[in-house]
C-alpha cells in the first residue's frame, strides 16, 4: 500500500505516462501500417516529380522533356528537388526514399499532435489520445506511402503552428515558425494561407494589447524575413527558369467553375463525415471554454476547409488536402473535452476524469473505423502500380529512343519508358494547360478537365496510350470491335476527341504485348497474362 505522500505523485504521473503511451501507440500504428503496405500506395503523381528529378540529376534541370521549353508540371519544388538530389547520389528509383521520408514525417506529425493538444490546454491523457487518433487516420498512412510530399508538408505546418503559439514567444521561435512556413510553401502551394492566418492572429493580439499597427510591423517584418527570403527567392528562380510566376499546374487544374464548387463541397463534406465531424463540432460546442489559441485554430481549420472547397477538392478520397485540419480537429477535440471536464470537475471529479477520455475514444474510434471501412483496398492499388511500372519498362524496350508517347498517366509510364512525352491532361504541357474547358469534360475528374485531341494528333506521337484500356486482361489487337470499346472507355477531353478524329483510325493501329512477368489469377486458380495496348503511328 502506498503512503499518502506517494499517492498524489503517482496519480500525477499516471496520466502523463498514459498520454505518452498513447502517443507511442500512434507512432507504432503509422510504422506498422507502413510496414504492412510498403510499396502498395505509390501514386502516379509522385512519378511526375521523379521524372523532373531524374532530369535534374542528369544535369538537364527541372524539366519534363529534355530539349523542350521547360514547364513546371509539379507543385512540390522542395520535394522534387530532394528526389533529384537522391538520384544524383545514385538512387535509381526514389520511391523507397520518398516513402521512408513520408513515414518519418507522419510519425513526427503524431508526436506534434500531442504537443499541440497540450498547447491547447488538453491534459496529457487526452493529448495522447489525440495523437493516437491521428496515427490511426488512414489518410496519414496512405499519404505517407504515396511517394508525395503531403506528410512532410503537414509536419512543417503543424511545427510552425506550435512555434507561433509558443508562450512566451521568443524571437527565435518566431523566426523558426516563419522559416518552416517558407519551407512548407516550397513544398505545397497553399502554405501562404497558414502564414496569413497566423500573422492575422498576431495582428489581432497586438491590437488587443493596444499596440499600433506601425509598432506591430516593426516586430513582424524581421519575423517575416525567412519566409519572404525563401518564397521570393523561389519566385525569382521560377520566373528566370520557367518564365512564369505561376506553375503550369495552376493553369491546368484551376477552372473557377460552378462544377469546382460542387465537387469541392462534396469532397469537404465527405472528409468531415469520414474523418471527424463530431471532433469538428466539439470545439464550437465548448467555444467559450477554449483558450484563445484553441478558438483561433478552430476558425483556421474551417477557413482552410473553405479554401479546399473553393479549389474543387480532389478526386482522390484520401482527403489529403484536409490532413492539416484533421490534425487540428484531433487536438481541438481533445482540448474541448478537457475544457468540459474542468467545468464538471467541481461537481463530479471522478466522472469528469473518466468522461472526457472515454468520449474522445468513442468519437474518434467511430471516425477511424468508418474511414478504414470506406477506403479502397490496397490490393487494387498495388496491382495498378505493378501494371503501370511494367508498361513503362516494356515501352522502354520496344520503342525507339527518339519516340514520342502521348499519355494521360503522366507519371509511372513516362518515368520507366524514358521517352519524350505529351501529357494529354496538360499538367506538363503548356498548351493543354491553357485551353478552355470543353463540354466533353462534363464528367471529368477534378483538376483533369482540360485536353486537346487535335493538338495531340497534330504533334504526331509515335504511340498513344489511354488510361482505361492501356492495360487489359485481353489483347485488344485481337478484338475486332476494339474501336468501339476504346470509344466507350476514353477518359478526358484529349482521349475523347482523339477517338472521334479521322486521323486516329487512318494513321494509327492498335498493338498489344503481354507484360513480362505479370499475370492475373483466374477464377479457376490458373494464371493468365496481362496485356499492354497502345496505338502506334503507321503514317510516316
Amino acid at each position: 500500500m502506498h503512503s499518502d505522500s506517494e499517492s498524489p505523485d503517482r496519480a500525477g504521473r499516471l496520466p502523463v505516462l498514459a498520454g505518452w503511451a498513447a502517443t507511442f501507440l500512434g507512432v507504432a500504428a503509422v510504422v506498422a501500417l507502413a510496414w504492412r503496405y510498403w510499396g502498395t500506395r505509390l501514386q502516379d503523381d509522385a512519378y511526375i516529380s521523379f521524372v523532373y528529378a531524374r532530369h535534374f540529376a542528369l544535369g538537364h534541370g527541372l524539366v519534363y522533356n529534355v530539349g523542350e521549353a521547360p514547364v513546371e508540371g509539379y507543385s512540390n519544388f522542395l520535394w522534387t528537388l530532394g528526389a533529384g538530389l537522391a538520384m544524383r547520389a545514385g538512387v535509381e528509383d526514389p520511391a523507397n526514399v520518398a516513402q521512408a521520408v513520408g513515414v518519418a514525417a507522419a510519425a513526427l506529425v503524431v508526436v506534434l499532435t500531442f504537443f499541440l493538444a497540450r498547447r491547447l490546454a488538453a491534459g496529457p491523457l487526452l493529448a495522447g489520445l489525440a495523437a493516437l487518433f491521428v496515427g490511426l487516420e488512414r489518410t496519414l498512412t496512405e499519404e505517407a506511402l504515396g511517394g508525395l510530399e503531403t506528410t512532410t508538408f503537414v509536419a512543417l505546418v503543424v511545427g510552425a503552428i506550435l512555434l507561433y503559439l509558443r508562450t512566451p514567444r521568443t524571437a527565435v521561435a518566431g523566426l523558426g515558425g516563419s522559416a518552416l512556413l517558407g519551407l512548407a510553401t516550397l513544398t505545397r502551394p497553399e502554405a501562404p494561407l497558414y502564414f496569413a492566418l497566423l500573422e492575422l492572429r498576431e495582428l489581432v493580439a497586438a491590437r488587443r494589447r493596444g499596440q499600433s499597427i506601425a509598432a506591430w510591423l516593426g516586430d513582424a517584418v524581421p519575423r517575416w524575413t525567412p519566409f519572404l527570403a525563401l518564397v521570393l527567392g523561389h519566385l525569382a528562380w521560377r520566373l528566370a527558369f520557367y518564365g512564369e510566376l505561376l506553375p503550369n499546374t495552376y493553369h491546368a487544374k484551376m477552372t473557377h467553375s460552378p462544377l469546382a464548387w460542387r465537387t469541392g463541397a462534396d469532397y469537404v463534406l465527405q472528409g468531415l463525415a469520414f474523418s471527424g465531424l463530431f471532433l469538428v463540432l466539439l470545439p464550437f460546442w465548448q467555444w467559450k471554454r477554449l483558450n484563445a489559441s484553441g478558438a483561433f485554430l478552430a476558425v483556421a481549420a474551417l477557413v482552410v476547409s473553405l479554401y479546399v472547397l473553393q479549389v474543387g477538392g480532389d478526386f482522390k478520397l484520401s482527403f489529403r488536402y484536409l490532413l492539416v485540419p484533421i490534425v487540428l480537429w484531433g487536438a481541438l477535440g481533445a482540448a474541448a473535452l478537457a475544457a468540459l471536464a474542468r467545468a464538471l470537475h467541481a461537481a463530479e471529479p471522478r466522472l469528469a476524469r473518466a468522461f472526457a477520455p472515454l468520449l474522445f475514444v468513442v468519437l474518434s474510434a467511430f471516425h477511424v473505423t468508418n474511414e478504414w471501412l470506406y477506403k479502397v483496398g490496397n490490393e487494387a492499388m498495388a496491382e495498378r502500380h505493378e501494371h503501370l511500372v511494367g508498361a513503362g519498362k516494356l515501352l522502354n524496350e520496344v520503342l525507339p529512343a527518339e519516340a514520342t508517347i502521348a499519355v494521360s498517366n503522366a507519371g509511372r509510364i513516362p518515368f520507366f519508358a524514358q521517352r519524350r512525352v505529351i501529357d494529354m491532361l496538360g499538367l506538363n504541357d503548356h498548351h493543354i494547360a491553357r485551353v478552355e474547358v470543353r463540354a466533353t469534360a462534363a464528367d471529368a475528374l477534378v483538376g483533369h478537365e482540360r485536353g486537346d485531341g487535335d493538338y495531340v494528333l497534330g504533334r504526331r506521337p509515335d504511340a498513344i496510350l489511354f488510361v482505361s484500356n492501356c492495360i487489359t486482361p485481353m489483347q485488344l489487337a485481337n478484338v475486332p470491335q476494339w474501336k468501339g470499346y476504346v470509344e466507350q472507355t476514353a477518359f478526358g477531353t484529349s482521349e475523347k476527341e482523339i477517338v472521334d478524329d479521322p486521323r486516329f483510325t487512318r494513321d494509327y493501329r492498335i498493338a498489344s504485348r503481354a507484360l513480362p512477368g505479370i499475370e492475373r489469377t483466374l477464377p479457376d486458380g490458373s494464371r493468365a497474362p496481362v496485356f499492354l495496348n497502345w496505338f502506334e503511328r503507321t503514317a510516316r
